[in-house]
């Protein structure tokens, strides 16, 4: 195993170890594109988290990143000793993930239905519609929930909790700006959201996930469950005590908190 920042973390402590999984909802990083003059240096929720199981805490949260990455990260520190609690933020489903090697934790992304994707892909609008077409709300929802469970699979043998963090579907696809300065855009209206909804819950797979497990569980609001965006818009729908700013809606230093807290009471609930 090629030695890393992520392999020194794991092995230099016998203490029990939260493994927290995610993307910029969990990744503690210090400055925000859209709000840069923000203060960003507060404990993320897997530090609270950590702090109130007295475990180690083990951040694999990375910015932008998307549930392959997530799952990678799974498998690559299933066999590590001492796990106490493994919990896995799960990320918007459009993303595409690539290991590169290069940067934090080795890994990028691509955006496909974001008009400046983080990623270090140049692509026109065309193209990008073209991978829209193929990964529909039907291929996002397949491609998810298979995650999901391969998630569930290897983690069967050691605790852990999952939830949805950031919007499932984004409701606003962009993908970049024309001539004219505009931007080209597809508006995902309640007709899209149920096609790949139906083809989540329709699934043999949907019965298999431990919804004991999976906080918030079946994720989509319309059919009762629900994700870190939308608890967050329910007890804070101003956007002004748990998020960032109304530019930046990544949770704050309360919103972290709160997580942290809300994670705490599911995992009593559920391995107490």
């Amino acid at each position: 195993m090629r030695w890393s920042f992520q392999n020194y973390i794991m092995f230099k402590s016998s203490r029990k170890k939260l493994i927290a999984i995610g993307c910029s909802y969990t990744h503690h990083n210090l400055r925000s594109f859209r709000s840069p003059n923000l203060d960003f240096d507060f404990p993320r929720w897997p530090q609270h988290l950590a702090d109130m199981l007295d475990m180690e805490c083990v951040n694999l949260g990375n910015s932008g990143q998307g549930n392959e990455y997530m799952l990678a990260k799974v498998l690559d520190v299933i066999d590590e000793k001492n796990i106490g609690l493994v919990v896995i933020m799960w990320s918007e489903w459009p993303r595409l993930d690539f290991e590169t090697g290069e940067g934090y934790l080795g890994w990028n992304t691509f955006h496909p239905h974001r008009a400046n994707s983080l990623g270090k892909f140049p692509i026109n609008i065309e193209a990008k519609q073209n991978i829209s077409k193929y990964l529909n709300f039907k291929a996002k929802s397949m491609k998810s929930l298979r995650t999901f469970f391969l998630a569930q699979e290897l983690l069967k043998n050691v605790q852990y909790l999952m939830i949805q963090g950031t919007e499932e579907f984004a409701e606003d696809v962009s993908f970049g700006k024309l001539a004219d300065g505009s931007f080209k855009t597809f508006k995902a209206g309640p007709a899209d959201h149920e096609i790949g909804i139906k083809e989540f819950i329709s699934h043999p797979l949907f019965k298999k996930i431990d919804e004991n497990k999976f906080i918030g569980w079946p994720i989509f609001k319309r059919i009762g469950g629900y994700n870190i965006d939308s608890l967050l818009d329910k007890l804070d729908p101003s956007g002004k005590i748990y998020r960032m700013s109304m530019e930046d809606t990544h949770p704050n230093k309360k919103g972290h908190q709160y997580i942290g807290e809300m994670l705490f009471n599911e995992y009593k609930n559920i391995y107490l």
